[in-house]
């Protein structure tokens, strides 16, 4: 994948999540489709002169950044997107896509060595930890990354974030059966047993990097 493209489309993205808007409100505005908008966010093609300057008025951006990439500055070791306060963190009922979420206009550069182990197959999202229950490995203000992809591949003693109703919390993770335990590192808290077939339960991803201190 061109690096500059890539650059260009983190730049896009997080530009349109200040504004609060998702990519199909871009796309309406800019009248392309929503799949164009995610492929210029992805890197995986570039914007069209034609949209440029439109694109660059709505999202505030220097439209001569957005003609040529390459001018974008560099020095970044992997760019994360950083979402809300983990305890304010709400899903949209109707649209549980990660597109449809309000991010910081914050990104946290993880290490090349975490990138470099989990590939390039990722979804990440950074989270900032709020309250105790994960102390004394996480403490309040702490960031983790999790990555979105394996959600759905759970391992056993591994820690993961997850929605249970509109509570998204961090915990380890194990699986007794039908069950899954939801353990937290305070021992204050009683961990939580939860039933694999509970509808309002959801594994958002895996968390694959931490920072106590951002």
């Amino acid at each position: 994948m061109n690096t500059d493209l890539k650059e260009l489309g983190i730049l896009i993205g997080l530009a349109r999540r200040h504004k609060d808007y998702r990519q199909k409100d871009l796309a309406n505005d800019l009248g392309v489709t929503t799949q164009a908008v995610s492929y210029w966010e992805s890197g995986r093609s570039k914007v069209s002169p034609r949209y440029a300057n439109e694109l660059a008025e709505i999202l505030d951006l220097d439209i001569k950044l957005i003609l040529d990439p390459s001018r974008i500055p560099k020095g970044r070791s992997f760019d994360v997107p950083i979402l809300t306060y983990v305890e304010l963190l709400f899903f949209t009922p109707k649209k549980e896509r990660l597109d449809d979420y309000y991010l910081r206009d914050e990104r946290i550069d993880i290490p090349k060595a975490v990138e470099q182990k989990i590939g390039n197959e990722t979804l990440l999202f950074g989270v900032v930890v709020l309250g105790n229950i994960m102390e004394p490995v996480l403490k309040e203000g702490s960031i983790v990354v999790m990555d979105a992809k394996q959600a759905s591949n759970i391992i056993d003693g591994a820690m993961y974030v997850v929605r249970h109703y509109d509570n998204i919390k961090i915990r380890l993770i194990y699986a007794t059966g039908p069950q899954k335990k939801l353990i937290c590192y305070n021992d204050s808290y009683v961990d939580e047993v939860i039933d694999s077939t509970d509808k309002n339960f959801t594994i958002l991803g895996k968390v694959v990097w931490a920072c106590s201190e951002f």
